[in-house]
């Protein structure tokens, strides 16, 4: 049987815009799942060298930076909604109803502070921080009988821990933050969720989302 899993963005709304005036702003989301293989980590089965087992791993995690997206809003006001139609924006859809949902989202008035926070986060996989935790990494995957689907649900949780930290040290141009973690047997265990005014991380912004799972 098929599946298909998709989260909607709705509408967010907006307290202070940083600027005088009108703003225009760049919305950045960056959702992940723990519980599907990465495709790049299967030939981890296949190799016992250490050095390509690194470059999976890096090519995996920088596959999961890459599916960030961002959307441009002009006219953001101070005290008003930003809205996406009726039926919101599509920020993450996939082909499986996944166990669990990292959800990072950041408004950012200024477009020079999207492209120097987009280079931060993809310079994560070159740190000495991501060069640590795939070492580590690697002797903990000898240790288990799925590498792929353990090395997913790690890589995942370093890359949204690290993401979501970059996000709240950029607050110069900052509108907001939101952060939140979804599983699906709390959340939506029938496959949908509405979530309307959840604050984000300092209460400048609110989000209306929504998921929606099914079978066929």
């Amino acid at each position: 049987m098929a599946e298909y899993f998709t989260i909607r963005l709705n509408r967010i709304w907006v307290g202070d815009n940083k600027e005088i005036g009108d703003a225009e702003a760049q919305i950045m989301t960056f959702v992940t799942s723990g519980d599907v293989p990465l495709p790049t980590l299967n030939g981890l089965l296949q190799t016992n060298d250490q050095e390509q087992k690194k470059a999976l791993i890096k090519a995996a995690a920088q596959g999961v930076l890459s599916s960030r997206r961002l959307v441009r809003i002009d006219n953001v006001k101070d005290n008003e909604f930003i809205t996406f139609g009726h039926s919101g924006i599509s920020i993450y859809t996939t082909d499986k109803i996944p166990l669990d949902i990292n959800m990072s989202l950041v408004v950012i008035e200024d477009d020079n502070d999207v492209r120097q926070l987009g280079e931060t986060i993809n310079s994560i996989v070159s740190s000495s921080e991501f060069g640590t935790f795939t070492d580590n990494l690697l002797i903990a995957l000898g240790a288990t009988v799925t590498p792929a689907l353990t090395a997913t649900v790690e890589i995942t949780k370093f890359l949204v821990e690290t993401v979501s930290e970059l996000m709240k040290e950029n607050k110069d141009d900052q509108i907001g933050v939101y952060l939140t973690s979804l599983n699906r047997f709390q959340d939506y265990p029938h496959g949908e969720l509405k979530v309307n005014d959840s604050p984000g991380a300092v209460g400048n912004i609110k989000i209306d989302f929504s998921v929606f799972g099914t079978s066929y």
